[in-house]
């Protein structure tokens, strides 16, 4: 494996467990993931791209699902190997995930300041001075006006496209080295999808982040992707370069 891969899936089966059968959620999936590269998995509703993505993070519950194959980071560390708490823990320092509903990482009963400064302080070991005053620079970069003011109010206060926005500027901080998006402009208005998607891939190009994409709009997988996967039932029935579409 070269030295440039930071994730590959290797012949990953995820599958429901009860009583009555088994039933295939995930069948054989295989890609890589270069150190840089936009990935896009495209596909129609349940066709197993957000189960991926939960199994990628150890979201998924292992008590209702088996999984088989191989999650390895940089060609060493098999995720599937830790338990799931451990794995959680490990996967939550190299791997950032935007969901489709971000606005509902806010606690509503906290300050947004609170919430962002604490997010940085954790994940970028800085001081709560020199947090609170990024935390204003971020809410400015989201053209959020009278963000010093703004910053003391709490998620209530802001309208769900806001929140949404501020969710997802949360989800890039930290020094991760993969970022997963799942769908998750898709409850903005265009031109907030917009800005939103150059600020993602203005981050990932900045701090050289691999970026898996997961969405059912080929525009926008266009957009954020340089290769690009099909999903179909479960399985990868395409791959393509995204200047080949």
């Amino acid at each position: 494996m070269t030295d440039n891969i930071i994730l590959e899936v290797k012949n990953l089966v995820v599958s429901t467990v009860n009583e009555n059968k088994n039933n295939k959620i995930l069948d054989n999936i295989s890609f890589t993931l270069k150190k840089g590269e936009r990935l896009g998995v495209i596909g129609d509703s349940g066709t197993g791209k957000s189960v991926l993505m939960l199994s990628l993070t150890g979201l998924l519950p292992k008590n209702n699902f088996e999984i088989t194959g191989e999650i390895l980071y940089k060609g060493k560390t098999d995720l599937l190997k830790f338990d799931r708490k451990n794995m959680r823990k490990f996967t939550s320092e190299k791997i950032n995930m935007i969901l489709q509903d971000s606005m509902n990482i806010l606690n509503p009963y906290r300050k947004i300041c609170d919430q962002i400064t604490e997010t940085l302080i954790f994940k970028e070991k800085i001081s709560k001075k020199e947090a609170y005053k990024k935390s204003v620079k971020i809410l400015e970069d989201l053209n959020i006006s009278a963000a010093e003011k703004r910053i003391k109010d709490y998620p209530y206060q802001f309208s769900g496209g806001m929140k949404q926005r501020i969710g997802i500027a949360l989800s890039l901080l930290g020094k991760a080295d993969i970022l997963i998006a799942d769908e998750p402009t898709t409850s903005l208005d265009a031109i907030n999808q917009e800005k939103i998607l150059d600020k993602i891939n203005r981050h990932i190009k900045e701090n050289n982040i691999s970026l898996l994409y997961i969405s059912h709009d080929m525009r926008v997988i266009s957009k954020m992707s340089d290769r690009i996967i099909v999903m179909e039932k479960g399985k990868i029935i395409k791959e393509k370069l995204a200047v080949d579409l």
